[in-house]
C-alpha cells in the first residue's frame, strides 16, 4: 500500500463576495432627501431666529427712547410740582391757603419725585438691555 503525500490532497480556494444594494426600497435616497430637508429646516429656523432677534433689538431701542422721554417729562413735572409747592408754602405762610391744600401740594411733590425715580430706573434698565444686545454684557 502506497500512501500519497498529505500535501497532494490539500486544496486551496479563494472567494470574493460583492453586495450591491440595487433594490433596497430606496432607503438610501429617502435618507438623503430627509437629510436635505432637515438642513433646509435648520437654515429656515436660523433665519427666523435672526429675524426675532432683530425685532427684539428694535423693540428694546424703541422702549429705551420712550423711557428717556418719560424721564425727561417726569423731570419737568417734578420741577413744576416743586415750584407749585414753593408758591403754595408762601401763600400758606401769609394765610391765603388752608393746611389741606398745602398738604395736597406736598403730596404732589412726593408723588412726582417717586415717579421721576421710577422713570429713571426704568430708563437705566432699558439702556442695560440695549448694552446686552450690543454684546457689552451687563455691568452695573
Amino acid at each position: 500500500m502506497l500512501l500519497a503525500p498529505v500535501n497532494q490532497n490539500f486544496r486551496q480556494t479563494v472567494g470574493l463576495t460583492i453586495s450591491v444594494p440595487i433594490f433596497n426600497g430606496y432607503n438610501s435616497r429617502a435618507t438623503y432627501e430627509r437629510s436635505r430637508i432637515n438642513i433646509r429646516n435648520l437654515q429656515l429656523q436660523k433665519d427666523l431666529d435672526n429675524q426675532s432677534l432683530k425685532q427684539n433689538i428694535y423693540q428694546a431701542y424703541n422702549a429705551a427712547m420712550v423711557a428717556l422721554e418719560k424721564f425727561n417729562a417726569g423731570k419737568k413735572s417734578m420741577e413744576t410740582a416743586e415750584r407749585t409747592y414753593s408758591f403754595a408754602q408762601k401763600r400758606y405762610d401769609v394765610g391765603m391757603m388752608s393746611t389741606f391744600e398745602l398738604i395736597t401740594n406736598q403730596n404732589n411733590v412726593f408723588r412726582t419725585r417717586l415717579e421721576n425715580a421710577l422713570n429713571q430706573y426704568d430708563y437705566v434698565f432699558k439702556m442695560k438691555v440695549l448694552e446686552f444686545y450690543k454684546g457689552q454684557g451687563i455691568k452695573l
